[in-house]
């Protein structure tokens, strides 16, 4: 063998050792504390500090709106003519929102209106009667003297005068539906159009070619009202509780807006098969004229500790299993397995294995 091949051949036997070494002094210098060099090389650094250790979960959001209106035709006998307005568009209350033509029969409504008369009549003709049978019983009692025909005649007379108010309220109260079923006949023949009930937005409208048939309160248009919204998303890991406060963020950079707000409706607490996987969240006020949410992402807190030890994650590094930093002691390079608690994107929280205003090296 060359000299120059057992000279390869030491090298990697010491190189060998030295493995072996650094495993045996886990939580130890690399080095034994004889072979220390002076590390010349300035490090990027970070200490360990005392702090609190706060995990955040985050979601993005989409606008919703709960307060949901599905606009009916209430009436029969109509045929659809055209919509005036399409999905996304905004509508003021009392706005026009479809057209129809509306058939009846002339037959019907004649007949409606005879049966008005003949109720009016049969009222009066009833009225009549009765009031000529209790004025012959009031002459009747005016000439009975003895006191137990006379109260027996009272009796019988106060019974004929209820029977009339009762005759009397049945009978209007008879031709007062009657009235109301021609007055409803006639708006129905005079309603020819949809109106909107509120301010909102048209989210659907039911598909109908002209002429086709439309049903009494069938369903037509669907809109949203835009006075109360909030933020739905995405639940399916339980991260966002209710009453929960959250912040909610838009843009990047310089251009990040953040509001506040808090989850008003989350389904964790109920059985699984019930859960929609969703939470809701109601921002607190804001000026919405100036800040536009555009593709908002909700974050919440859902871990908190205090006065614990925090290290930057960017000086930990895994190997087989564990969890390694490298110190800087006095310019002296150490490797220091950590016992690891939990971790965010930014930090770790330490448990073991480190004190507070330790200096790591960020690899």
């Amino acid at each position: 063998m060359s000299r120059i091949d057992m000279k390869k051949l030491l090298l990697l036997t010491l190189a060998a050792v030295l493995l072996i070494s650094s495993a045996a002094y886990a939580g130890q210098d690399i080095l034994p504390v004889d072979e220390r060099v002076q590390e010349l090389v300035n490090y990027k650094t970070e200490p360990v500090v005392r702090g609190t250790y706060l995990k955040t979960t985050m979601n993005g959001a989409s606008e919703y709106f709960p307060l949901t209106y599905n606009v009916r035709f209430m009436y029969s006998d109509a045929k659809f003519v055209e919509y005036t307005v399409k999905r996304g568009d905004v509508v003021k209350k009392g706005d026009i929102l479809a057209r129809f033509t509306i058939t009846g029969s002339e037959v019907q409504m004649t007949k409606m209106e005879l049966d008005l008369a003949r109720a009016e009549e049969s009222l009066a003709s009833g009225i009549e009667s009765r009031e000529k049978e209790i004025a012959k019983r009031r002459a009747e009692l005016a000439s009975v003297q003895d006191e137990f025909e006379r109260a027996k005649k009272e009796l019988q007379l106060r019974k004929l005068e209820i029977e009339l108010e009762q005759y009397i309220y049945r009978q209007e109260r008879n031709i007062d539906r009657q009235k109301e079923a021609i007055a409803d006949e006639i708006e129905r023949r005079e309603t020819n159009v949809l109106i909107s009930p509120v301010d909102g937005v048209v989210t659907e409208t039911v598909y109908k070619k002209v002429d086709d048939a439309v049903g009494k309160n069938e369903r037509l248009v669907t809109i949203y009202s835009e006075d109360v919204k909030l933020l739905r998303i995405d639940n399916g890991s339980g991260g966002f509780r209710y009453n929960m406060p959250v912040q909610v963020t838009s843009g990047t950079g310089d251009k990040q807006v953040t509001v506040t707000g808090r989850i008003v409706a989350a389904d964790d607490a109920i059985p699984e098969k019930e859960r929609t996987g969703h939470a809701f969240v109601l921002l607190d006020p804001y000026d919405e004229e100036n800040i536009k949410l555009r593709s908002p992402k909700v974050i919440a807190p859902t871990i908190s500790v205090d006065d614990v030890l925090i290290i930057k994650r960017k000086t930990v590094t895994l190997e087989a299993g564990k969890y390694f930093v490298t110190k800087l002691t006095d310019g002296m390079v150490q490797k220091r397995f950590i016992e690891y608690g939990l971790g965010n994107s930014a930090d770790v929280w330490v448990l073991n294995g480190l004190s507070e205003g330790d200096t790591l090296i960020i690899d």
